[in-house]
This record gives C-alpha cells, sequence and structure tokens, in this order.
C-alpha cells in the first residue's frame, strides 16, 4: 500500500502521498501519473468496507488542480459508493436500423435505473467497442437523476458492427453532489446488432379524434448488402401492445431495387391509445416469397390533433376570392341544379343558416341594389362566429390568399 515501494521510473511522480486520512495504517488512495501526463494503470484500494477490498477503477476523469503544475486525482475528496452497492441497471433497450444521424448505422434507446445512493447529472460512454463506433460518448441529463430514479429514452447512435454481433456498452452515472464529479455506478446495455435491409421514411401517424383510429402513413427503402434486392412484397404484424391490429397488413411492392423507395397507401391501427408505444414487425419478400428479411419497427401514437377550422368568405359562393354575379349563379346552381359545394357557410349571404332563394335575393340587393354587405366574414378570410347546423370543410381562395382583404 506504500508508493514509496514501487518500482521506481524516472518519469513517474506520486499521483497521492498515500495519506492516511482515517488512521488505520494504511494509505487510502495510491496511484501514479508518469510526468509526461500519461496515466499508469492505478488502483484504489478501499480498505475499511469491506476490509482489503480492491476495487479497480477502469475510467477517469483528470483535471489540473493548484499551480506550479501539480496534478492530482481529487480522490481525497472522493466519495465513492460502497463495494457492495448494487450497480444500476438498464431495460428497454432497443436497437433499430433507422437513425436521424447521417453516417450512423443504428439507433440504440434505453432507461436506466440509478441505484446509487448519489444524484446522478451526466453519462459517460466509450467511444469505441469491438468494431461499432458510439456517439454521444458524455450525455448531460436535462434533470437530476435521483437515487432510485429512471432515466427513459437515452438514445446513442452505432456506427460499424454486423448483424447478430452481440454489443455490450458500459455506461457510467457521474454524480456532482460533491466537488469534484465522480463516478457513482456503471452499468451495461447489451443488444443485438439487427439485419438492416430496409428503412422506414417518411413516417407520419395521426389519431382521428372522431373515430378513435390511428391512420399510418409511410414509405420504405430498400436497403443495399441484404437479399432480396428486388423486392415485390411487404408484410406488416403488430407486436405491441396486446390487442392492437393493422390493415392491411399487406402491402404490394413495385419490384422495389436495393436503394429505391417506395410510398405505401396509409393504414389503419386499432386497439391503441394515444401516447402508446407501437412495435411492428415489418418483413420483405421477393416475389416468390423465398428470399426475405425484416426489421422491428417502434413508433409512437400522438396526442389527438384537432384539425383547424377553415376559414371563408361570406357570399363567395364559388370560392375564388371574389363577390360578384358569378356567386349568385353557383347558389342558383347549388338550390336547383344540385351542384356540390365544399363550404355552404359561403352560399349563407344572409347568415340564417339556410341555404335558399334568399341568398340569392340579398347578394343581388348587395352587389346591385345598394343593399347591405353579406355578414362577415365577407371583406377578409374569417371563421363562423354564429352558431349553427352549416359548415366549411375547405376554402380554396382563403388556402392560397390568407387572411388579406378580398374583393367585394
Amino acid at each position: 500500500d506504500d508508493p514509496t515501494t514501487w518500482p521506481a521510473s524516472p518519469n513517474n511522480v506520486p499521483a497521492f502521498n498515500g495519506v492516511d486520512t482515517n488512521g488505520d495504517g494504511n494509505a487510502d488512495t495510491v496511484g501514479h501519473m508518469k510526468g509526461d501526463g500519461s496515466v499508469r494503470r492505478f488502483e484504489l484500494r478501499i480498505n475499511d468496507d469491506p476490509p482489503s477490498q480492491t476495487n479497480r477503477i477502469s475510467y477517469v476523469q483528470l483535471r489540473q488542480v493548484g499551480t506550479g503544475g501539480s496534478v492530482g486525482l481529487g480522490f481525497d475528496l472522493f466519495s465513492p459508493c460502497s463495494a457492495t452497492e448494487d450497480p444500476c441497471t438498464s431495460s428497454n433497450e432497443i436497437v433499430t436500423c433507422e437513425t436521424n444521424s447521417p453516417g450512423t448505422d443504428y439507433t440504440l434507446t434505453f432507461d436506466l435505473t440509478n441505484n446509487s445512493n448519489n444524484n446522478v447529472s451526466q453519462l459517460v460512454i466509450p467511444g469505441q467497442i469491438g468494431n461499432s463506433t458510439i456517439t454521444p460518448n458524455v450525455i448531460n441529463l436535462p434533470t437530476v437523476l435521483q437515487p432510485g430514479g429512471v432515466a427513459t429514452g437515452i438514445e446513442l447512435n452505432i456506427s460499424g458492427g454486423n448483424a447478430g454481433d452481440n454489443l455490450c456498452i458500459p455506461v457510467g452515472l457521474i454524480s456532482t453532489d460533491s466537488s469534484p464529479p465522480f463516478q457513482c455506478c456503471s452499468a451495461e446495455v447489451c443488444v443485438e446488432l439487427p439485419s438492416c435491409c430496409l428503412a422506414i421514411i417518411d413516417e407520419n401517424i395521426f389519431l382521428e379524434p372522431t373515430t378513435g383510429e390511428t391512420t399510418y402513413a409511410f414509405a420504405i427503402e430498400n436497403l443495399p448488402n441484404e437479399a432480396p434486392a428486388i423486392a415485390d412484397h411487404l408484410f406488416v404484424n403488430v407486436i405491441a401492445p396486446p390487442g392492437a391490429q393493422i390493415s392491411p397488413q399487406w402491402f404490394p411492392l413495385n419490384s422495389l431495387i436495393d436503394n429505391s423507395s417506395q410510398a405505401l397507401p396509409s393504414s389503419v391501427i386499432s386497439g391503441v391509445s394515444p401516447g402508446d408505444q407501437i412495435c411492428l414487425q415489418m418483413t420483405l419478400h421477393n416475389d416468390t416469397l423465398s428470399e426475405c428479411c425484416g426489421i422491428t419497427h417502434y413508433t409512437t401514437v400522438p396526442s389527438p390533433l384537432t384539425a383547424p377550422i377553415p376559414t371563408f368568405i361570406r357570399g363567395d359562393a364559388n370560392s375564388d376570392g371574389s363577390f360578384d354575379l358569378s356567386d349568385v349563379i353557383t347558389g342558383l346552381g347549388y338550390l336547383f341544379q344540385s351542384q356540390n359545394s365544399t363550404c355552404l357557410s359561403a352560399l349563407d349571404s344572409n347568415d340564417d343558416e339556410t341555404i335558399d332563394i334568399a341568398d340569392a335575393i340579398f347578394s343581388l340587393d348587395a352587389l346591385f341594389g345598394g343593399g347591405p354587405s353579406p355578414w362577415p366574414p365577407h371583406q377578409n378570410c374569417g371563421t363562423d362566429e354564429t352558431p349553427g347546423s352549416l359548415g366549411c370543410e375547405y376554402f380554396p381562395a382563403c388556402e392560397i390568399s390568407g387572411n388579406g382583404p378580398q374583393g367585394g
């Protein structure tokens, strides 16, 4: 335990003087640091709990302290966790082929439980595991992870590696309960790298508030280096949540070759609720179903979206942005020739919530007889403030022109 007994080296200086802070006759912390700034392997020896327990430190953060070029590891202020403490743990590990970071091959998400007795504010992750590169390597948590707490949705990008590789990534949990920061526990996140034969692109998921059904639309890309080189069928199945179903489950493909993509018709997912994470199994097949590959894809049901209320111009029956004789003709066509209208409120010139001949008379009087203009909204695009059964699904002039002044 006495660093003075270690083999001498002309470039080696003690990182600590073997201070006996608790009076047990043993140096509490020992280590060697070379004068050129590099670090030898060292040990932190905890002689109190339990006796003679040796714990090897794998990752060390160095910082310059004091003046005159002195270098220390700060272990005299270090409050390590008990050697008998349970390690921190990961859960809900998900690795997918989709990635939002250019140049990376996989996205790994997981949850992390802090089993230590310290608050955790930062995670550190090695940048290279075998043939795989991991980023980011330092993650500052948005909120302090308290003892017993769970950090959810931690995301890492992985580059390199092959399908089927078992990858175990160590994660260190850094506490700032004292200065300098210290690692209070670690976890190991282990996953198997999947086969990446297809990618989901241009994904859109929408919860229809009136029916409660979830509409799901997406496009796929046939990735290279995995069969099938030409894909003619896509099968989709819901793995979770239990009881959820998707329709249709089969999508024909247009002989989709490697490095090409195809947009697919919208499907409906039933048996899910807002906030649910949907796990989908997607398999790509050639024309005879003799070649296939698949991925597991995750998407989340959003909260119900409220569709914006369309704006319109009252009296502008043909939705061209102007109020003139052609609008009277359009209104009469709706009444007597069964012509369709996407905005009945625009035909209701006198705002009595009824479409009849009185609206044509009201408009003619406004145009040629000096009568009052149609009720608001008239000069500008706007919404109907009068309660009633009429509505407006679509009004092209306001979609194009916005809410600016309109002719009249």
